[in-house]
C-alpha cells in the first residue's frame, strides 16, 4: 500500500522534470525492493512451497533415468536426469504419497510429510524388476535418449555461475569441447564456425543480440543474467528442427519458473550495483518481479594494464521486469521485458603516425521483450508458443586526434537500428515411446544503416515450420527425423533442411549416436546492406558420430563430426567495387573429447575436455582457402571443483591451453595466407564463492581472477598500412581481471540447494 500511494506523487514530479523515463523506473524497483526487503525479513504472505528433490537409482547405486515422479492427487511431479538426479515443487502439504514408476520396475511409493519447509530430500532404490534390462532398455517410454539435452553439455544455474568469470553464461561454456577460446570478440566460437554462426535460443525463441555492442577487438557484456535461467544446454552440432537461422551451433536456455516464496535480492561490487524483487501471491500460480543494475569498470580499468585507453570507462543501465502465472494446472505463461544501455570510448595509437590517435565511441541501447505459455491439452498432447520484440540502436563515432584527444576532423559518424519481432508455436503428441512435433514461426526484421551520404533500411519477413518425429525403430535402435522449410522474403529464397538422429542402446549406461543435418543462415546484416540484399542463405551440413556413457557421477562423451560449409559469402577487397557473391565454400572436422567425475571424493567435481580441430574455409575477404583465425586446432580444459560443507565453501579452477591460432602477414605473399602462428595460449581462472550463515536471508561472496598467472595472450596481430615491419598485438582488454562481490537474497534460503547440487 505504501508504494502504491507514492507511485502518483512519485510519477508526477519525474514527468515535469529532466530525469528520463529510465530513472522512474529504476527508483521504482528500489522502492518496491525496498518494500520486499522490510516484508522477506520479517514473514512472506506467500505460502510455503516444498522442494522435492533427490536421486533414484537401482540395488548397485547406478542411476536410473526417465524415472517418473508424482505427487498423489496432484500435478506435481517430474523425471530423472540423466544422472538419476529430479527436482521439482509442490504446493501440497500434510501428509502426502510421491508415487515413482518406471517402466520395467514394481511402482515405489513413499510418504512424505509436507510442511511448507524449504526442501525435502528423498532417496530412491528401485529394487524388483518385472522384465529384463533389454525390454527396459527398449521401451524408455520418455525417450530421453534421441533429445538434444542427452547428446549435449549441459549446466544448471549454479554450475554456469561457478565456471563463468564474466556471469556470462556464455563464457562457461567455453570451457567445453568444440568451443574455442574467445576473448576479443562476442559470442561462440564452435568447431570452425564464426561467433556470429552460432546462435541462442530463450524457451524457444531467437535473441538476436545476446551481447552489447561493442568496438572493434573487444568482447560485449551479455544482456542477460545466468540468475534468469534454471537450465542450458549446448549443441555443438546436428541439433534439431526446431530450430533456425544457426549453421554451427545451438545454446538453448530456459528461463525459471514462478518461486517457492516471494524474495528480494543485491548485488554489490566495487564494479557494478544491483537490486530486484520477485512477489508471489498467496496462491503460489502467479509471480512479478523486476530488477536494476548499475555496472562501471572506471575503478577496475584504473588499477589494472589495459591494451587500450579510454575516453569514457565502459558503463551500463540495466533494468529488467517480469511476470509469471499459472492459470490452472498445466499451463504457464512468461512474459520477461528489458531495456539498457551502454557506452564506451576508446583509442589506440596510430600505427602509421604515433603522434595520432585513433578513437571509437560507441553507445549503445536494447529492448527487449518476450511472452511465452505452454498448456498441456491431454495427458499427450502440449501446445507451447510464444511472440518476442527486440530493438537494438548504436551509435558509432570514429576519428582521430593528437595529444589533447581533440578530434582534427569530423570524422565518421555510423547509425545503425535493428529490429526483430516474431512468434512461434509448437504441438508436441506424446504416446508410448513415441514423441511427435510440429511447429511453425515467423520473424520480420528492419534493420536501418546511416553512414555519411548513404542510408540503407531493409525489411524481411522469414517464415519457417518444421515437423519432427522420433523414437523407438527396433530393439535398441532409436531414432529422431525432422524437416524444417524455410523462406526468407528480402532473399527470395526457400530452404529445405532435413536433419536425423540415430541412437543405439548399448546398456543401460552407454549409448552411440549420430546424425546428419542441413542448417542454414542469413548473410550478416552489413553483407546486405552492401549488395542490397541480392545474396542467398549461407549453409552448413553436419556429420556427427559419438559414444556416450553416464555411470555412477561418472560421463564420458567422445564425438567425430564434419562440417561441410558452402554458400558462404566472399568478396574482393582488391576492386574499388568490391563483388559480393555466394561462393564461398569450406569445412571443419575433428574430434572432441568429455570427461566428468564427480565419485572421486565427496563435493569435487572434475571435467576434462579435449576438441581436435582441421578446417579451412575461403569466405569474407580471404584470398584463397585457409585455417580461419578463430580456429585453433588443438585446445584443451580441465575444470577442478570442490565444496567445503562444513566452511560453506566453494573453490574452483579452469585451465585452457590452445595452440596457436593463425592471422594473416602482409610481408607474406597471398598463396600464404594466415600461414603464420600466434603463441601457444594459456589461461588460469580460480573462483572463490563463500556462503555466510544467515537466519533472515542468504548471501554469497564471490572472488575470480582470470588469468591468474598473467599468461601473454595473443590471440591476432593488426599491422601498418605503410611499413609491415610495424606490428600490434591483438588480446583481452586486460591481461588479467578481478572480480569481488557481494549478493544478499532475502526470503528464499538457497543453501540447502546448492549444497545438494555440489555434493550429489
Amino acid at each position: 500500500m505504501i508504494l502504491i500511494q507514492l507511485l502518483p506523487k512519485l510519477h508526477n514530479s519525474l514527468t515535469h522534470s529532466k530525469i528520463p523515463a529510465l530513472a522512474f523506473w529504476l527508483v521504482l524497483i528500489i522502492v518496491g525492493g525496498q518494500q520486499i526487503f522490510a516484508q522477506a525479513a520479517e514473514d512472506f504472505s506467500a505460502p510455503d512451497k516444498t522442494v522435492i528433490y533427490g536421486k533414484v537409482h537401482d540395488k548397485k547405486g547406478e542411476p536410473l533415468i526417465g524415472v517418473s515422479l508424482q505427487v498423489e492427487g496432484t500435478y506435481d511431479g517430474t523425471v530423472t536426469d540423466l544422472d538419476g538426479s529430479f527436482h521439482f515443487s509442490t504446493a501440497a502439504t500434510g501428509g502426502a504419497r510421491l508415487i515413482v514408476s518406471m517402466f520395467g520396475f514394481e511402482n515405489v511409493e513413499r510418504n512424505l510429510s509436507l510442511a511448507g519447509t524449504d526442501s525435502v530430500t528423498v532417496d530412491i532404490e528401485f529394487g524388483k524388476e518385472t522384465l529384463s534390462l533389454e525390454q527396459v532398455v527398449v521401451s524408455d517410454v520418455r525417450q530421453i535418449h534421441t533429445t538434444d539435452k542427452a547428446r549435449t553439455t549441459q549446466l544448471n544455474r549454479v554450475e554456469a555461475l561457478t565456471t563463468a568469470v564474466d556471469g556470462n553464461v556464455q563464457s562457461a561454456f567455453q570451457t567445453m569441447a568444440g568451443v574455442q577460446p574467445a576473448a576479443t570478440t562476442s559470442g561462440l566460437f564452435i568447431r570452425g564456425g564464426s561467433g556470429r554462426e552460432s546462435q541462442a535460443f530463450v524457451d524457444g525463441m531467437l535473441v538476436d543480440n545476446f551481447n552489447y555492442s561493442s568496438p572493434s577487438n573487444t568482447a560485449g557484456s551479455a544482456r542477460f543474467s545466468a540468475n534468469m535461467f534454471k537450465g542450458t544446454f549446448l549443441s555443438t552440432g546436428g541439433f534439431s528442427a526446431k530450430y533456425g537461422q544457426a549453421i554451427s551451433g545451438a545454446l538453448v536456455l530456459e528461463t525459471t519458473d514462478i518461486p517457492n516464496k516471494s524474495s528480494a535480492d543485491i548485488g554489490i561490487s566495487p564494479l557494478f550495483g544491483e537490486a530486484g524483487f520477485e512477489k508471489v501471491n498467496r496462491k503460489g500460480n502467479f509471480s512479478v518481479g523486476a530488477t536494476g543494475k548499475y555496472q562501471n569498470l572506471g575503478l577496475f580499468l584504473r588499477l589494472m594494464p589495459s591494451r587500450k585507453s579510454f575516453t569514457q570507462y565502459p558503463v551500463t543501465y540495466e533494468g529488467t521486469a517480469n511476470v509469471k502465472w499459472a492459470p490452472v494446472e498445466g499451463t504457464l505463461i512468461k512474459s520477461f521485458g528489458s531495456i539498457g544501455d551502454s557506452k564506451i570510448g576508446i583509442f589506440d595509437q596510430n600505427l602509421d603516425n604515433p603522434t595520432i590517435s585513433d578513437h571509437t565511441q560507441l553507445k549503445n541501447k536494447n529492448v527487449f521483450w518476450q511472452s511465452t505459455i505452454s498448456h498441456e491439452l491431454s495427458n499427450q498432447w502440449t501446445l507451447t508458443g510464444g511472440m518476442g520484440y527486440g530493438k537494438r540502436f548504436t551509435n558509432v563515432h570514429q576519428f582521430i586526434s593528437e595529444e589533447d584527444l581533440l578530434p582534427i576532423e569530423a570524422g565518421e559518424f555510423i547509425r545503425e537500428e535493428n529490429m526483430l519481432s516474431q512468434a512461434r508455436i509448437n504441438l508436441n503428441h506424446r504416446h508410448k515411446s513415441q514423441t511427435f512435433d510440429l511447429g511453425a514461426e515467423i520473424q520480420h526484421r528492419r534493420d536501418l544503416i546511416d553512414v555519411e551520404e548513404f542510408t540503407g533500411i531493409f525489411n524481411d519477413t522469414y517464415g519457417a515450420a518444421f515437423i519432427e518425429r522420433a523414437g523407438t525403430l527396433f530393439g535398441r535402435l532409436h531414432g529422431r527425423a525432422g524437416l524444417r522449410v524455410e523462406y526468407s522474403d528480402l532473399l527470395s529464397q526457400t530452404n529445405f533442411a532435413p536433419r536425423m538422429n540415430l541412437n543405439y542402446i548399448l546398456g543401460s549406461k552407454e549409448q552411440l549416436f549420430a546424425s546428419w543435418g542441413v542448417y542454414h543462415q542469413r548473410p550478416a546484416t552489413q553483407q546486405l546492406y552492401l549488395t542490397g540484399g541480392n545474396l542467398n542463405f549461407e549453409r552448413a551440413k553436419h556429420f556427427t558420430f559419438g559414444y556416450n556413457r553416464n555411470e555412477n557421477k561418472r560421463s564420458f562423451r567422445a564425438e567425430l563430426y564434419r562440417k561441410e560449409y558452402d554458400q558462404l559469402v566472399l568478396f574482393d577487397t582488391d576492386l574499388e567495387n568490391p563483388s559480393y557473391n555466394n561462393t564461398g565454400k569450406g569445412y571443419a572436422r575433428g574430434l572432441d573429447v568429455f570427461y566428468r567425475d564427480r565419485s572421486l571424493n565427496k563435493g569435487t567435481d572434475i571435467w576434462l575436455t579435449y576438441s581436435y580441430l582441421d578446417s579451412e574455409r575461403r569466405y569474407s575477404h580471404y584470398p584463397v582457402s585457409a585455417q580461419p583465425n578463430f580456429a585453433a586446432k588443438h585446445v584443451g580444459n580441465i575444470v577442478v571443483k570442490h565444496f567445503f560443507q562444513k566452511q560453506m565453501i566453494n573453490l574452483s579452477s579452469t585451465y585452457t591451453i590452445g595452440s596457436g591460432r593463425p592471422y594473416y602477414n602482409p610481408n607474406r605473399p597471398l598463396g600464404e595466407f594466415n600461414s603464420d602462428r600466434t603463441k601457444t595460449y594459456h589461461n588460469v581462472n580460480f573462483n572463490i564463492a563463500y556462503l555466510p550463515k544467515s537466519k533472515k536471508s542468504f548471501s554469497v561472496i564471490v572472488l575470480t581472477v582470470y588469468n591468474a598467472f598473467n599468461f601473454e595472450q595473443t590471440l591476432n596481430y593488426e599491422y601498418s598500412a605503410n611499413d609491415f615491419n610495424i606490428r600490434r598485438a591483438i588480446g583481452p582488454l586486460t591481461e588479467r581481471y578481478l572480480f569481488l562481490g557481494y549478493f544478499v537474497n532475502f526470503g528464499i534460503d538457497r543453501t540447502d540447494d546448492i549444497i545438494n547440487q555440489q555434493l550429489n
